[in-house]
């Protein structure tokens, strides 16, 4: 007489089939494949954190005083170059700002020779880079001089030193100090919210419905023998 299986019998007999079908080397490969994928979901997290990170810097100059100066020390401004060439004439003055990076201006660092960045020369409305001629730490005031064209000795007080003079600025301090204003702000979030989006889109959200499919499928066949 013949024993025919009952329906649990024959789904446990289908999954050790399908448990003793799966080979060593299959399972090396469908493990290395599912780290693959796990790595790739942790390196958008740390690019997006990397992202936040970003906004939350080039913001600093916005929302605090003195472009953030007293919590990172350094910061990028527009400045007149101190061997810029000032043309003057009957009508004012011409001039050529370019962003500077500078450093929080200490007393106790200053040296006769320094370079410091000081706001508003002859009436503009840009920073100006000017030599330390001579300072007195008990007045609290700095003796300055022009290098280029005009030749001007100002005493300044210590509070309107903006900082130490460090460098022109680089490409990405330039960068830096663009997406500080408003509208560069903006273009920055707009570019980094669009470059995430298609990452999310490209490497995370489609394999996860793949994978989100691949199990409904599974579950459904085994729906369909219990039936």
């Amino acid at each position: 007489m013949t024993d025919f299986l009952t329906t649990d019998e024959l789904l446990a007999q289908l999954r050790r089939q399908e448990a003793g079908s799966v080979t060593p080397n299959s399972q090396t490969k469908k493990k290395d494949k599912k780290k693959f994928k796990i790595n790739k979901k942790v390196l958008y997290w740390v690019l997006f954190a990397i992202a936040i990170l970003h906004l939350i810097y080039i913001s600093i100059p916005m929302i605090l005083p003195d472009r953030g100066l007293g919590l990172v020390r350094y910061t990028n401004v527009i400045a007149v170059p101190i061997d810029q060439e000032v043309v003057v004439d009957e009508t004012g003055f011409e001039i050529s700002a370019t962003v500077v990076l500078i450093e929080k201006f200490d007393p106790d660092k200053l040296e006769v020779g320094d370079l410091v960045v000081i706001y508003g020369k002859f009436g503009s409305n840009v920073y100006w880079v000017e030599r330390v001629a001579s300072f007195n730490l008990v007045d609290q005031t700095v003796t300055t001089t022009l290098d280029g064209y005009i030749a001007s000795e100002d005493v300044n007080t210590f509070d309107e030193i903006e900082g130490f003079f460090v460098r022109k600025a680089s490409l990405a301090g330039t960068l830096t100090y663009v997406s500080s204003n408003t509208r560069g702000y903006l273009v920055m979030l707009t570019s980094h919210a669009l470059v995430l989006s298609i990452l999310y889109y490209l490497y995370i959200r489609d394999k996860d419905k793949a994978n989100q499919k691949k199990k409904n499928k599974k579950k459904n066949f085994w729906a369909f023998l219990r039936s």
